[in-house]
């Protein structure tokens, strides 16, 4: 226990993060959000600052906003009739329509969140239940410089883990 009590955001983060820009297309956000299998990143401005972050439900609540019927319930029958057709493509997945002109401002949740490389993991995991988020970013002491970012895969791949192992050894 005191070894994870000991650890920093530094210890846990993920330090090569994928970033997108505020200006940037919200086809083009959900392609990288795709491309990379992530739920979400951060957003810079054009200067390198934080400004926000992108996620799934972002896209999705933006969806929901502009046609509340779009996210209706399924329409299972009509997905099993159409199975075997082969002009149907169903591996794209998640799929955006109609927002060729949004751009990642207007959809993403303004201001950031975020601990510094300093925090301990107490600090990291009581933020994220209280605030019921699943990626923290990690940000300069002035909290406008992107360092990294904690997701829940990160304490349990790299706090986690690795101490109950030593704990099952020992």
């Amino acid at each position: 226990m005191n070894e994870l009590m000991a650890l920093r955001a530094k210890d846990i983060m993920t330090r090569s993060v994928i970033s997108l820009r505020a200006e940037q297309s919200v086809q083009e956000a959900a392609r990288v959000l795709m491309d990379h299998g992530i739920q979400g990143a951060p957003v810079v401005d054009g200067k390198g600052a934080l400004v926000g972050v992108l996620s799934v439900t972002d896209l999705a609540r933006y969806e929901e906003e502009r046609d509340p019927d779009l996210l209706g319930p399924p329409d299972y029958y009509r997905l099993f009739d159409t199975s075997d057709d082969d002009s149907v493509d169903w591996r794209g997945g998640f799929h955006i329509e109609g927002l060729e002109d949004a751009t990642v401002m207007m959809v993403m949740t303004p201001g950031v969140i975020s601990v510094t490389e300093s925090d301990g993991l107490s600090t990291v995991v009581e933020t994220m239940v209280e605030l019921g988020v699943h990626r923290l970013i990690v940000a300069d002491n002035h909290g406008l410089k992107l360092v990294g970012v904690i997701t829940q895969s990160d304490i349990l791949a790299r706090a986690l883990l690795p101490a109950l192992g030593r704990h099952m050894r020992d």
